[in-house]
């Protein structure tokens, strides 16, 4: 039996359309914004809705972006083997790419280590890296915003005082 699916990047238009069909409001829909032309997601939690047709309908909030964070442990756990090898490298710093005496590779060119796995590891600490990067950039740029906000306060309230 199929069923038939409503997909949308954007709440809102979704959120219409179903309006069209049903002939009630299914979730909160806002204006579509001037400067943007495009709507907002208002959607915060999931819904089950039945449908006058006995359809259901189940509506998620949107994600914003989704990222890996705190893996360090994860990491270590499941790629011990990378690490503890890593530990016999000649360099401390070592890439596991073309360094000289690094056991990794060797540990590769032996057959001990499949290069997938290898590759695996360090993707998922280039992602954890990069978005740690994310996260901090963020937080930079919040406390920023903060500090301004604070400054125009103070230069408001010495204009009245």
């Amino acid at each position: 039996m199929s069923r038939p699916t409503v997909r949308s990047r954007s709440a809102p238009p979704k959120d219409s359309r179903l309006k069209s069909r049903t002939g009630r409001q299914i979730e909160r829909t806002t204006e579509i914004g001037n400067g943007t032309g495009r709507g907002r997601h208002t959607t915060t939690s999931g819904h089950l809705h039945q449908l006058q047709s006995g359809a259901i309908l189940i509506d998620t909030p949107g994600l914003r972006e989704v990222g890996i964070t705190d893996v360090e442990a994860g990491l270590s756990e499941t790629f011990a083997e990378i690490e503890d090898l890593a530990a016999q490298c000649r360099f401390s710093d070592c890439s596991h790419i073309s360094e000289p005496g690094c056991a990794v590779q060797k540990a590769i060119e032996d057959g001990i280590l499949l290069p997938e796995k290898l590759q695996s590891y360090q993707k998922l600490k280039r992602e954890s890296a990069r978005f740690s990067q994310i996260v901090a950039e963020k937080r930079r740029k919040e406390r920023g915003f903060g500090k301004m906000a604070r400054e125009v306060l103070k230069v408001k309230k010495h204009l009245k005082g």
